[in-house]
């Protein structure tokens, strides 16, 4: 349910560095250690003057501390949205990026990135498409991105054009899907197709996550993603 300008915003999560393999390198370590030595007592002096692990004896430890004593616990499960406390309206986050862009309304989503809640507003004109990443604590725009529309672009644009007036809450159609299907809300995405205007809801159901389209006028659920 991500677009373009939150993946973007996003970015490319760093490499682990495998503080597992440190470990296992620390334990390896202390073995060849062990086994020098003893065959130092065999060979004399030279063979343990000839192995850098053996010459210096803060090796093993360092490794050791490097690849920690079992690693740090999992991530916390994410709150659930609908649970969440959210300072920003999506009516107000929508104005902000019109203020920015001189454009009509074609969709806009609640979801998380890096933690914290952002709407992605996306916004049409005659001849430009624009995304706004905008703060659900602060209202400020954190991201944006512009794109040129050819004609036969911006007639099927505008066909998308969400009309907001009588308009489910996004709680009331977080409420209808968590009665279809039983989980944590992870996004919600308000937009619009030929059939009609709805709440796309997603949920982390049983480690998979799930969609649920409900009707943004009258609050049915139309479809579940299964």
């Amino acid at each position: 349910m991500t677009n373009r300008a939150l993946d973007e915003h996003r970015g490319g999560s760093p490499e682990r560095t495998g503080g597992i393999s440190l470990l296992r390198a620390g334990t390896g370590g202390a073995a060849s250690v062990a086994a020098l030595l003893l065959l130092a007592g065999c060979a004399g002096p030279a063979a343990v003057e000839d192995s850098p692990a053996a010459s210096d004896p803060g090796t093993t430890s360092e490794r050791s501390e490097e690849g920690g004593s079992g690693g740090s616990a999992g991530p916390t499960a994410e709150e659930s949205l609908i649970d969440a406390s959210v300072d920003v309206s999506w009516e107000d986050a929508v104005a902000a990026a019109q203020e920015a862009f001189d454009g009509r309304l074609i969709s806009v989503e609640l979801d998380r990135d890096r933690g914290e809640l952002v709407y992605s507003v996306e916004l049409v004109s005659d001849t430009e498409e624009y995304e706004a990443i905008v703060s659900a604590s602060s209202g400020e725009i954190v991201h944006e991105q512009r794109e040129p529309l050819d004609a036969d672009d911006a007639a099927e644009a505008e066909e998308e054009v969400l009309d907001t007036s009588g308009l489910i809450s996004p709680e009331e159609a977080m409420t209808a899907a968590t009665g279809e299907i039983d989980g944590p809300v992870k996004s919600w995405k308000l937009d619009r197709d030929w059939q009609g205007t709805f709440f796309e809801v997603e949920i982390a159901a049983s480690g998979n996550d799930r969609d649920v389209l409900v009707d943004a006028v009258s609050g049915e659920v139309v479809e579940v993603d299964d």
